[in-house]
């Protein structure tokens, strides 16, 4: 099949790591180039953003086009990480292309909040009507399949719940020239504790991680040496998150917690990072999991759907976290290459070259047909 895969380009040098959107459009397009069907597999760009040299992956070996000199020669558009026009929707149907709405984000809290909160949106949601699928990674299908079929007018043989596909091949291509290619390694002493969650909305937060160290903190603070929270500068006006904060003793205890901008994930792993702390609400599922389970790093989480890697706690409970905190502080380094080795054995089920995961697509294509 000739099949595009739309990307949203915002500037022509756009990083990789702005967030997971363009990753995964990039990973599925390596996964359907893998498949025996022989599928031409093109990603589209469906904004006027000019397509350059700067893109952060090589277009020779994913072709990179814009959506008016692609849009005749398609058997198949997945809308991904780019949206596209009413008409144009229209227009494809018109030639006999089919058009999969590819959903990876939590849009129902998106939009909750926006509403809720009177937040400023640059682009206000678009629902278009007439696609002939729409598509769920397993980590948004709970929250969102329902308010999303019903919004685009979809019956339900129309919404599937898909595979995740991850590569590590953008953290490992920015690492490749750290030491030890950014993998983890142990450290004697206390250790550096980052939370990475982005704090832009409910569903990943910085609260419970911090909570989470606090309680260990309390009871030994000598094997914590400092805690980093990335992505909290905006919030140090905020009275409430002030109250929370300054309740904790981690943080009256200077040195010891640091409330940070956004960093680049590859540099904060291997510069500043021992361990992570992560706490998700309906989201169990993404790329940063399995960015720091690969790279080896000790990962305290509560993802359900891959509760398998790193070190796993259920929903919101803090003191079943702390007591796997002071396990992985106090025992992790004995057994970290069995731990990393462990995690990609795990990881293989989402890998683009995975045959189970190809065949699985595969079917997938075939069934917009049937």
């Amino acid at each position: 099949m000739r099949i595009g895969i739309t990307i949203g380009l915002r500037s022509a040098n756009e990083s990789i790591w702005v967030n997971g959107i363009k990753q995964t459009a990039v990973f599925l397009a390596k996964l359907l180039q893998g498949s025996s069907k022989k599928h031409k597999v093109t990603l589209v760009n469906t904004t006027a953003v000019p397509i350059t040299q700067s893109l952060p992956w090589d277009r020779h070996i994913y072709p990179t086009l814009q959506y008016e000199h692609v849009k005749e020669d398609l058997d198949v558009l997945i809308i991904l990480g780019g949206a596209i026009h009413q008409s144009w929707l229209e227009e494809l149907k018109s030639k006999g292309t089919k058009v999969v709405s590819y959903r990876c984000g939590s849009e129902f809290f998106y939009t909750m909040e926006n509403m809720i909160f009177n937040k400023k949106v640059d682009v206000p949601p678009y629902y278009n009507v007439g696609f002939d699928q729409m598509w769920f990674i397993p980590q948004v299908w709970e929250a969102n399949h329902y308010y999303l079929q019903t919004l685009h007018r979809l019956n339900e043989s129309q919404v599937k719940r898909v595979p995740f596909v991850w590569d590590p091949m953008f953290i490992t291509d920015k690492l490749k020239n750290q030491e030890n290619k950014g993998e983890y390694r142990p450290k004697a002493g206390a250790k550096r504790l980052t939370c990475f969650e982005p704090n832009m909305n409910v569903v990943k937060t910085f609260i419970y991680p911090l909570l989470i160290a606090e309680e260990v903190y309390r009871k030994d603070p000598d094997l914590i040496k400092f805690m980093s929270v990335l992505n909290t500068q905006y919030l140090r006006q905020n009275s409430e998150f002030l109250g929370v904060i300054n309740h904790l003793d981690i943080v009256k205890n200077k040195g010891k917690c640091y409330f940070e901008n956004r960093h680049d994930t590859p540099w904060m792993l291997s510069k500043e990072t021992d361990i992570v702390i992560s706490h998700q609400m309906y989201n169990p599922l993404n790329n940063l999991t399995l960015e720091i389970a690969w790279l080896g790093y000790p990962l305290l989480h509560n993802s359900e759907l891959c509760s398998d890697l790193g070190y796993f706690y259920e929903e919101f409970n803090i003191p079943q976290a702390a007591e796997k905190l002071l396990d992985i502080l106090h025992n992790h380094d004995e057994n970290w290459e069995e731990y990393r080795n462990r995690n990609r054995e795990l990881i293989d089920v989402y890998l683009p070259t995975n045959q189970a995961l190809i065949s699985a697509y595969d079917d997938l294509l075939a069934g917009l047909y049937e």
